[in-house]
């Protein structure tokens, strides 16, 4: 018998509930569609005071009948790999209770059933994993299985420290830098969808999904300078797992958040084509800095929310004042002042040069799509971003005059 260690420890309720989102995501979708529209079922009545009940019965059955369309794709998962797609994702898998090893075919049908009654107890039976040791609901009853998170090792390189496991290191404070595999026909239509943007800011560098070694080498320098702690610099990368792994251990940021904001983040970087479509972005629940365009100012602008985040007492709530448009205006300049800042300390006019040509037109492009109504959006976005290149421009100029005249 295997036993339970650090790297090989029972899946809490909320990593189980994430990959059941996971592998439910389409049926999810049916089912927001059902409440948003209140799509009438035939024998069901939503009119009146029924409607309630009646929209509840209508979701449980839409859950019931997946869960029977599902019974192959779990057979085959659970048995062959000991984990569906979801599971997999959130580096969890099904094993024997006792042994710890592959669960059979008897085995897997046995927690079917239990996963069956679970959702004729309207859940409930799923309920029990919260209050026993091992984390073990209904169906693992059933099955006599448990479900168990294995830890894995670092991809990246390491900014400070050598190669802890990965989670422990983002616990303690480490910092990664992780670079994703060339795919060429990928990063290629990466950069040609990523054309609107390059023609705003008028530089083609912008999502052109191939990092330099000297963006990297700032990228470095910043994160010494100011001693980033628990930070991943994801370049041109996709990795759900990964990022799964970054949104547990950010340990700073508030377990409800992580769960609410932080795992809907997540979802929609898991399903979304992220080499196709990503941005660069910092994402504050997972603590991580995603980069797709070559330009130093950028990266510094993204490791400015880092550095900003880090010194927030209470970053959950900092993250949540986003969604006021002021707010997240307040949070674009401080990581546009950072991005300028360190480029002044070193010395580095060329760099600031380019900052001011492509962050200043960038946050005329936040103010135009946070403050602007949106009937009056398409009229007055261009005129900010216009002024926005006037302003970079002519502040970039002054630097120029600066170093000639010196």
């Amino acid at each position: 018998m295997q036993p339970e260690t650090k790297q090989n420890i029972p899946a809490s309720p909320w990593i189980r509930m994430l990959a059941f989102a996971i592998d439910f995501f389409p049926i999810l979708i049916i089912i927001s569609i059902v409440v948003v529209t209140g799509t009438e079922v035939p024998g069901v009545d939503m009119q009146g005071g029924d409607q309630s009940e009646g929209m509840l019965l209508v979701l449980w059955v839409i859950l019931l009948v997946a869960h029977i369309l599902y019974l192959p794709y779990y057979l085959i998962c659970w048995i062959w790999k000991g984990a569906t797609f979801g599971l997999w994702m959130t580096s969890s898998r099904i094993v024997d209770a006792g042994t710890l090893g592959r669960i059979g075919l008897g085995q897997a049908v046995r927690r079917y059933i239990g996963l069956l009654a679970s959702i004729l107890t309207f859940g409930l039976g799923g309920a029990l994993s919260l209050f026993n040791r091992r984390r073990r609901g209904l169906q693992d009853m059933f099955g006599n299985t448990i479900v168990i998170r294995q830890s894995r090792g670092p991809t990246g390189i390491p900014l400070f420290e050598s190669d802890p496991d990965r989670p422990e290191r983002l616990r303690q404070g480490g910092t990664y830098l992780e670079r994703g595999r060339p795919f060429f026909l990928v990063d290629f239509l990466g950069s040609i969808l990523s054309i609107f943007t390059k023609i705003l800011l008028w530089n083609r560098k912008i999502g052109n999904r191939n990092i330099s070694p000297e963006t990297e080498a700032v990228i470095r320098d910043f994160t010494r300078r100011h001693r980033l702690t628990g930070v991943t610099v994801r370049l041109n990368q996709y990795s759900p797992r990964d990022q799964f792994e970054c949104l547990e251990a950010n340990k700073r940021m508030s377990g409800l958040i992580r769960c609410m904001y932080g795992v809907s983040e997540y979802i929609g970087y898991t399903f979304s084509p992220w080499r196709l479509f990503g941005s660069d972005l910092y994402s504050p629940t997972s603590n991580t800095v995603h980069l797709f365009s070559d330009l130093r100012s950028v990266a510094l602008h993204e490791m400015g929310h880092a550095l900003d985040f880090s010194r927030r007492a209470w970053p959950g709530i900092y993250a949540l004042l986003r969604f006021i448009p002021i707010l997240a205006l307040y949070q674009e300049y401080k990581a546009t002042r950072y991005a300028i800042a360190y480029f002044k300390e070193t010395g580095d006019a060329e760099g600031e040069c380019e900052a001011y040509r492509i962050l200043i037109p960038a946050y005329g492009t936040y103010i135009a799509g946070l403050l602007i109504p949106l009937q009056f959006r398409m009229i007055l976005f261009f005129p900010f971003v216009i002024l926005g290149h006037f302003v970079g421009r002519s502040l970039a100029s002054r630097v120029k005059q600066k170093k000639t005249g010196a």
